[in-house]
């Protein structure tokens, strides 16, 4: 085995403290950042030799840490079929589940279970998601609550509506970290996307509960809106069927409307520390990882008025109300035409975006670890 491969976890009787990696390094997306950045700050600190990393690509995870790759593709059945015996088989003291609902359908003994909840949009904003996966998500998110010995929340707005749903529900807020985002000046090395105009960019899925529809209806209404491009960065996902073929009216009508697909971390880096306007119109979120990168960046940031974007981007972002393209349009123009107003947000944003470490995120996850294993057998970082 080579120096920098993976190594067995701790021999029993001590047990490791397992972390789900199952999203690391597959779509770029945000729990998937959240679960490559966790790991990295857990393994920084004093707890490196407990950890066991289930899941996910080797590459993108700490090197000199457990790591047991996944022998099936699919999550559902990794998760269903090869988690619980290979916690039985080294004795986990401790499973935290990452993925928003999916912990195994039945406990070890002797594991402790945690897991974290990034949002419940499938249960507040059901038409925003696939039939299928809204009862999935139902389902096993019930059945993981009540395995499950406490409960993460990005946000104290993921965490009241968690217990609104679920009264009594162990929940403990956790915010995600902004830092692994370059300096302003490396992210200007990157090359820019649009060159050629100014720009709004929206940075995210391309579905249904981003209202990225919302944004489209905006730009079209811009008094200036030939003379600027539109960059959606993100992927298609449930509902995009309808927003691509309205991306295509408006390209037709002579407006210009990208569609790069996801970035790779440096070209986006790049793409919201040029934008003109950093556009976040989503009528749900648990937290909203993309506009604080966007703060971290020093990018104008719009954003719809929802607890999430509120608690987490402060005073440093513009606010408007979700789903009402006249109010958006409005916030677009002011940032655009009005140069003070763009600089004061630019100003407001890394300050703000520097509160959010992982470092703190993962000395407040260690810390919720200890509280679970009774404060014997955890030392936060």
């Amino acid at each position: 085995m080579s120096r920098d491969g993976p190594r067995p976890p701790p021999a029993v009787p001590d047990g490791p403290l397992a972390l789900d990696c199952s999203l690391a390094g597959g779509a770029p997306t945000g729990i998937g950042r959240y679960t490559v950045r966790l790991a990295a700050a857990l393994a920084a600190g004093p707890l490196r030799d407990r950890l066991w990393l289930l899941g996910g690509r080797a590459a993108v995870l700490p090197r000199r840490v457990a790591h047991a790759p996944a022998r099936v593709a699919s999550r559902t059945l990794w998760m269903l079929g090869e988690v619980p015996p290979l916690l039985v088989s080294r004795r986990a003291r401790l499973f935290h589940g990452l993925a928003n609902f999916t912990l195994p359908l039945t406990r070890p003994p002797r594991t402790r279970f945690v897991l974290t909840v990034h949002d419940l949009i499938p249960l507040t904003h059901p038409a925003t998601v696939s039939r299928p996966f809204r009862m999935q998500f139902s389902a096993w998110l019930a059945r993981s609550l009540g395995l499950c010995d406490a409960v993460v929340c990005d946000s104290e707005a993921t965490r009241r509506e968690l217990l609104a749903r679920f009264p009594g529900a162990p929940a403990t807020v956790v915010p995600l970290g902004a830092d692994h985002v370059p300096g302003r000046a490396a992210a200007l090395a990157a090359e820019p996307l649009a060159p050629d105009r100014r720009h709004v960019l929206y940075v995210g899925a391309l579905d249904a509960r981003k209202q990225v529809d919302v944004l489209l209806a905006a730009f079209e209404r811009l008094p200036r809106a030939r003379e600027l491009a539109l960059v959606l960065a993100g992927a298609p996902a449930f509902g995009a069927a309808a927003l691509l073929a309205r991306v295509d009216a408006l390209r037709a009508a002579g407006l210009d409307v990208r569609l790069p697909g996801p970035l790779p971390a440096g070209r986006l880096w790049g793409a919201m520390a040029r934008a003109d306007v950093l556009c976040c119109p989503s009528g749900a979120e648990g937290f909203g990882l993309p506009p604080l990168e966007g703060l971290a960046l020093g990018a104008p940031v719009v954003a719809s008025r929802i607890a999430a974007h509120e608690e987490v981007l402060g005073d440093a972002a513009r606010y408007v109300n979700p789903g009402d393209p006249d109010d958006l349009g409005e916030a677009l123009s002011r940032v655009l035409e009005d140069e003070t107003c763009a600089e004061e947000l630019r100003r407001r944003g890394p300050p703000r975006a520097a509160r959010f470490t992982w470092r703190r995120c993962a000395e407040e996850t260690a810390a919720v670890w200890e509280r679970v294993l009774g404060g014997r057998e955890v030392n936060a970082p």
